[in-house]
């Protein structure tokens, strides 16, 4: 393993099997890094950086580049510029950056990714939309900042931020997790697993059997509750409880279990109750009959039992 730096001209650089760093510097650099997992940096400049086999690390930095991650898990970011990032075999990560809008530079990403290449994550640091495109073979998202995500026709799965974002699965059976902040979460064609998480969160499943899934009872509180606009238990559709506790006082993980309608008259029960604004769901998880977890589902919907699914 060994360390290089370019210069302030248009360097070429080979590195060897055991994985380097390499920083070009100014100028339009090429960098190979050839095996093992190598940390490329272009910097400055129109930069060509390959990272051959191996877990590569590849960094464009300024400039409009071209980075080629090869075999292996790679991670590339292109920084500023009008960049090409191609990942190659593997589970690939590629991060784009957030940058500031300027009408006299053009900034574009272009990824490029092969049906079968792996799983590949888009890590979207925010600052407007980012829309996969069919085709893209990129199947999950991770939202740093606030924003709008939409996936593609394969099954996605989107992770937001822990700010307020709006999360569109599109067709597939996608996995849709909001994360902290009020999320609005579209499931869209599909059987679609949608997550809110904290906050009050508006899900909508969408076509298909989608399940709507509260892994604590923070995911959704008589404070912030979360709305479920379009539950249809006829369409398939099932709320989904995870592993939390649902009484406290007793050993070991119990599960809440459905009682019916009315209020909530024990430690670990789920019950459903009707008004103007649609059809509650409580359940207690305290040494009360308070309940902890709160969940407000549109219009008239008569639960039962076989509704729940769990983690």
């Amino acid at each position: 393993m060994g360390s290089w730096y370019g210069k302030a001209g248009n360097d070429v650089r080979d590195g060897s099997a055991y994985g380097d760093i390499m920083w070009g510097r100014g100028g339009d650099d090429i960098l190979r890094g050839h095996g093992g997992a190598d940390t490329l940096y272009g910097e400055a400049g129109n930069d060509r950086l390959e990272g051959g086999s191996g877990n590569d690390r590849l960094f464009g930095g300024d400039g409009d580049d071209i980075l080629l991650g090869g075999d292996g898990d790679d991670r590339l970011s292109g920084g500023s510029g009008l960049n090409r990032l191609e990942g190659g075999n593997g589970n690939d990560t590629y991060v784009l950056p957030t940058l500031a809008y300027d009408p006299d530079v053009q900034t574009a990403t272009r990824i490029v990714e092969t049906a079968g290449g792996g799983i590949d994550t888009v890590e979207y640091n925010g600052g407007d939309e980012f829309f996969l495109a069919d085709g893209l073979n990129v199947e999950n998202i991770t939202m740093r900042q606030a924003g709008w995500v939409r996936g593609d026709s394969l099954a996605n799965e989107i992770r937001g931020s822990a700010a307020a974002d709006l999360v569109e699965g599109g067709a597939g059976n996608d996995r849709l997790f909001g994360n902290a902040g009020a999320d609005e979460l579209y499931g869209g064609d599909g059987n679609d697993h949608l997550n809110g998480g904290a906050g009050s969160d508006l899900l909508f499943g969408g076509e298909g059997a989608d399940t709507f899934w509260l892994f604590n009872a923070a995911d959704s509180t008589g404070d912030a509750p979360d709305l479920v606009i379009d539950f249809d238990a006829a369409a398939g559709d099932r709320i989904g409880l995870g592993a939390f506790d649902g009484n406290a006082g007793l050993e070991g993980v119990q599960r809440l279990s459905f009682a019916g309608a009315g209020e909530v008259a024990a430690v670990g029960e789920l019950r459903t109750f009707q008004d103007a604004q649609g059809t509650w769901l409580f359940g207690n998880t305290g040494g009360d009959t308070t309940p902890e977890l709160v969940v407000l589902l549109a219009g008239s919907v008569t639960l039962s039992a076989g509704d729940f699914v769990y983690a």
